[in-house]
């Protein structure tokens, strides 16, 4: 199963980086939707009134393709946003320049309203190099591709004992 910690530190160096920034105290919490439900954002700040999620993701995927699936749970995200009781600003925050460009597009295009607050946030070098590689290997874990020579004996050789 793919480790998320460093994704949490980033998630949690954003948040510390946007507290200096905005000169504003952003946590990560729970909200009350419009819909009944409740969804957990990445930034809401004390009052509640703006909230955001954080994107981690590169727009291609590991094969270099573009990442649509990576798109829609931006898309998801910013239906939830819209939905977040009391909250007057949203705000999506990305930390790879590609994904921020692609929705950036996707806004001046009109297919993302103008209301949402973009954002860029440049991650620490040596916390970027643990991201990507922490994305390599949940890339590995999940790839079509695996090695044989990876698989344990008991997938390849039925009855087999390790």
């Amino acid at each position: 199963m793919a480790d998320t910690r460093v994704q949490h530190q980033v998630e949690n160096w954003v948040r510390g980086h946007l507290n200096e920034v905005l000169a504003e105290s952003f946590s990560l919490r729970s909200v009350a939707l419009m819909s009944g439900g409740q969804f957990e954002f990445d930034l809401v700040n004390a009052d509640g009134s703006l909230v955001g999620c954080i994107s981690t993701s590169g727009l291609k995927t590991s094969g270099g393709k573009r990442g649509a699936g990576k798109i829609h749970k931006i898309f998801a995200d910013m239906f939830f946003l819209s939905l977040a009781v009391g909250a007057t600003r949203h705000m999506l925050v990305f930390t790879e320049e590609t994904m921020y460009d692609a929705i950036k597009r996707q806004q001046r295009d009109g297919r993302v309203p103008s209301t949402f607050e973009l954002r860029h946030v440049e991650l620490p070098e040596d916390l970027h190099e643990q991201l990507v590689d922490a994305r390599r290997r949940a890339s590995k874990e999940v790839s079509k591709t695996t090695a044989v020579e990876e698989l344990p004996d008991d997938v390849l050789l039925p009855g087999s004992k390790s």
